[in-house]
């Protein structure tokens, strides 16, 4: 409908986003998961992805194991600065949770600071792609799953590599 919050993001890109829920209508269905005793809850991911880092590995090995270590360590610290904890490695990119958007837009802006600053050595390997998406998910060893999991991982090929997307939900649960 007219009233539905289309997808915010700072790139180029924003036409090629489909509707993603609103806030309200995750809020709606994580009070149904409560009454019915469901053990997720809205959450907050920020999920960061290299570019050309497959070509990477196989044109400089060496080059890309040291900038991979590189962006792991500031990685790190961004997300624990900002309160959040990375629960995935996907290989050239990660996923963290945070209680809040606005924790993982602190994340993202350390990690893009540290990017920026990063050895210009490494900076062909460190092109990332970053995304943020609120909504339900369910903790299970460590991991998470669910929906905004999912949606997150999809919509960071939308990223740009000097921004963040971020799902209209997301951006309706940040603190005024």
């Amino acid at each position: 409908g007219q009233g539905e919050p289309r997808a915010v993001v700072d790139c180029e890109r924003a036409n090629e986003l489909r509707r993603v829920p609103s806030a309200r209508s995750t809020v709606r269905r994580m009070a149904t998961a409560e009454k019915s005793g469901a053990t997720g809850r809205v959450t907050t991911f920020l999920m960061g992805d290299l570019v050309g880092s497959t070509a990477h590995w196989l044109s400089s090995p060496d080059q890309m194991e040291a900038a991979l270590r590189v962006h792991d360590g500031l990685v790190g610290r961004a997300v624990s600065d900002a309160g959040g904890h990375v629960f995935k490695h996907t290989g050239d990119g990660f996923l963290a949770q945070f209680d809040d958007p606005d924790s993982a837009i602190d994340a993202a802006r350390g990690i893009r600071t540290g990017l920026e600053s990063a050895d210009p050595a490494f900076s062909p390997f460190l092109a990332a792609r970053l995304a943020i998406d609120t909504g339900w998910a369910t903790p299970r060893d460590g991991d998470w799953f669910g929906p905004t999991v999912n949606r997150v991982a999809r919509i960071t090929d939308l990223a740009s590599t000097t921004g963040a997307v971020m799902t209209s939900a997301a951006a309706e649960m940040m603190r005024a």
